[in-house]
């Protein structure tokens, strides 16, 4: 349960790109947008996969 990161290096060259495009023009992944306490997500029995890089110790 909780906020899990996925592996980028498993993507395709154009979806990294697209990725790389969403971050530099939002600033953050839409998970990371909604602000929601990794707490909040393990107490309502939720795994989120984010596909962001993984802050840092993480």
């Amino acid at each position: 349960m909780g906020l899990h990161h996925d592996d980028g290096d498993g993507l395709t060259a154009r979806e990294r790109t697209r990725r790389q495009r969403w971050l530099k023009r939002h600033g953050s992944t839409p998970i990371q947008q909604l602000n929601v306490d990794e707490l909040q997500m393990v107490n309502a029995g939720l795994r989120v996969v984010d596909w962001g890089p993984a802050p840092d110790g993480a």
